[in-house]
């Protein structure tokens, strides 16, 4: 880590600095959460090297929940590491996806038709809109699968390598994995993974 590198922040944009090496912090992911006093919200900071999270904090406060990743090392979830479900079908799986004030009108569109496809199959569908928290539960077994069609880099660069730490799948629509600019993130277990993406591209089409 160098004193060198740039910073991307949710609210004050990119400073300048190493391009190759930047910070990445969101210090309130799910404002709306926040502001109404649900407890679905957290300060994520990420450590990005070439494109790739190197180093990922995570803290929910009112859940009392903190998540670290360390390259090489792996992740942990409130101390143990992280081991995503083993559910492996879509028809027992709960899975989690944004739909927020901030999509377009299409965007909206295209979140409501992969909503209402996904509870005619899965066990269950949750709105929660706290990407960090919600991809943190993936990776921690909590949630089998995330779903964002419009996913920012702050809330997303500390919590994506915890899934893969913990043995799941982070791509995007096309099934390629996911880095961390990438608009679309699909997270889970890896076992349910192909056929959330099926389903996907079903609502999608």
């Amino acid at each position: 880590m160098t004193p060198d590198a740039g910073i991307l922040a949710e609210e004050s944009g990119a400073s300048q600095g190493d391009n190759a090496a930047r910070w990445i912090i969101d210090p309130l992911d799910g404002t709306i959460n926040y502001a109404r006093g649900l407890p679905w919200f957290s300060v994520t900071v990420a450590y990005e090297v070439g494109g790739e999270t190197k180093l990922g904090l995570i803290n929910a406060p009112k859940i009392g929940l903190t998540a670290r990743y360390l390259a090489g090392e792996g992740a942990t979830i409130d101390g143990v590491p992280a081991r995503v479900s083993t559910t492996r079908s879509l028809s027992d799986a709960v899975v989690s996806v944004i739909l927020t004030s901030h999509f377009s009108l299409d965007e909206v569109q295209r979140t409501t038709r992969v909503i209402e496809l996904l509870g005619k199959v899965a066990r269950g569908v949750r709105i929660v809109v706290s990407g960090a928290f919600e991809t943190t539960m993936v990776a921690s077994g909590r949630l089998d699968g995330f779903v964002s069609l419009k996913a920012d880099i702050v809330s997303h660069a500390a919590a994506l390598p915890m899934v893969w730490a913990g043995g799941g799948k982070v791509t995007t629509l096309t099934g390629r994995p996911c880095r961390n600019d990438d608009l679309d993130k699909i997270a889970s277990n890896g076992l349910i993974h192909e056929e959330l993406l099926a389903l996907l591209r079903q609502a999608l089409e």
